[in-house]
């Protein structure tokens, strides 16, 4: 009864078309495997693909622009931005494969490359606006549901022929825009609705977690960036049977993590995944550096699932800050992401550079280099900021009588008398039809004043809206 009820708790918390994020970011990932395949390849990182350079310098450049430009369009979530960013994601993909699989110049495949390294930025930010934007939602139990999301594109091109995995990996990001898609339809309130829910927190303050947390993420991601670029083990075809293992351990993971924060409050601090990430990746790069081979792929393993908790952690950390800022969490999306890229750019170039020198001693140093940095960074990880899963006013009577915050929350959002009224009786915990006969209304007017209200607030059922009604009250309380 008690794990039937936590599960209840984590399937109302969320929606599935809230999970598109993970196949945009699983994308990005399984191409470059996709695509080292097609050319007999096992690798993931810089020796997949002459593309790859330039299309992670393509994403880093792209960032800040369309960064700028989307917050300029209050998050640009119109139905041109996300075909246009899923039409050039795909048809990069394509464009990649025919040219690696029909032999086509290297200066083809650059071209393609730089077209995918700006769509995967365009898209991040896309999902990143509608998160802020969006009516309720609990990142908490969003993103780690995303991260394991990525497990499915992984074991399916880990297992599948060359072909196929290209085929699926050039489908993933349209499945991610038509996911965006209903998410923007269904969950994202109007523009002139967004605004933010929470006072920010001081600039300086900010200035200096954001300054920080990029630090840390381009330590950690150079980390995981330099086996890839030295191709040792990572790249090779023992390492490349395990990796649909290690994703799938990666998404248990994840998934026991959403499980955890969908039975906490909505308002219970988040736990510190940043910190989690760097100890996690300073203990696999110890495992790495041993000579068993098992241990070495152990410590690949411990990379992965500290991967899954960066992810959490960053996109964690932006939705939180956009719903707390004007602009969405771009700036903070560019930064963070930027920082990502940038230190998988360090590894994967280091890596391949000095990671063969010296019968791989260079590698040993560089792993050594990177995991002390990310030691010193964990030591001044700062845990993510509070976050609130439910939009407030800027103003509102705080009060614990149930009828004055029904009161408060009917003047924010705009309900009749009456829906306020269904409202007190709802967040009572009455049915439908005790609330008609307490009106004097009909069952049916009043299951239609239900689902005008569910879809006022952003809830899909009863204690959704319960809980939003609870929330509400505790943050007014808190301020």
């Amino acid at each position: 009864m008690l794990a039937q009820f936590r599960l209840n708790n984590l399937t109302e918390s969320t929606a599935i078309r809230s999970m598109g994020l993970g196949l945009a970011w699983s994308w990005a990932w399984t191409l470059w495997g996709a695509l080292s395949s097609l050319s007999g390849g096992n690798s993931f990182g810089v020796g997949s693909s002459p593309a790859w350079l330039p299309a992670l310098v393509s994403c880093i450049i792209a960032l800040p622009i369309f960064g700028l430009i989307l917050k300029r369009r209050s998050g640009g979530l119109s139905r041109p931005w996300i075909a246009g960013a899923a039409v050039a994601a795909s048809g990069g993909s394509i464009a990649l494969g025919l040219a690696v699989f029909l032999g086509a110049p290297a200066f083809l495949q650059v071209l393609a490359g730089i077209v995918v390294g700006a769509a995967t930025a365009l898209l991040y930010l896309l999902w990143t606006a509608a998160y802020a934007r969006a009516a309720r939602l609990r990142p908490d139990v969003v993103m780690p549901l995303c991260a394991a999301v990525t497990v499915i594109p992984i074991v399916v091109i880990s297992g599948s022929i060359p072909l196929a995995s290209w085929a699926f990996a050039a489908a993933l990001p349209i499945f991610s825009a038509l996911m965006l898609l209903a998410f923007v339809r269904r969950d994202v309130r109007p523009e002139n609705d967004a605004k933010p829910t929470a006072a920010p927190t001081s600039h300086s303050r900010n200035i200096a977690h954001l300054a920080s947390s990029a630090a840390a993420l381009i330590a950690f991601y150079a980390l995981i960036g330099v086996p890839s670029g030295a191709a040792t083990l990572v790249g090779s075809g023992t390492a490349a049977l395990f990796e649909g293992a290690f994703a799938t351990l990666g998404a248990i993971v994840a998934l026991l993590l959403a499980l955890y924060a969908s039975n906490r409050p909505p308002t219970a601090s988040s736990p510190d995944y940043l910190r989690w990430a760097l100890t996690l990746a300073v203990v696999g790069a110890l495992l790495y550096l041993q000579q068993p081979e098992s241990l070495r792929l152990l410590g690949i393993a411990l990379f992965r699932i500290a991967e899954v908790l960066a992810f959490i952690f960053l996109f964690t950390f932006v939705v939180i800050q956009g719903h707390r800022t004007a602009s969405l969490g771009l700036p903070h999306a560019v930064v963070l992401l930027a920082a990502s890229q940038l230190g998988s750019l360090v590894g994967n170039l280091s890596g391949e550079i000095w990671g063969s020198a010296s019968a791989n001693a260079g590698e040993s140093a560089l792993v050594s280099l990177f995991a002390g940095l990310c030691l010193i960074a964990s030591l001044f990880a700062r845990p993510l900021p509070g976050a609130r899963t439910t939009p407030l006013p800027e103003a509102s009577p705080a009060s614990d009588d149930t009828e004055a915050v029904c009161d408060a929350i009917a003047q924010t959002y705009a309900l009749a008398p009456r829906q306020r009224d269904v409202l007190v009786h709802l967040a009572a915990g009455r049915t439908v039809a005790r609330t008609a006969q307490a009106l004097t209304m009909s069952e049916n007017t009043v299951a239609s004043y239900v689902k005008q209200i569910y879809a006022r607030l952003g809830v899909h059922s009863k204690q959704e809206l319960i809980d939003f009604v609870q929330c509400y009250r505790h943050n007014e309380e808190g301020r």
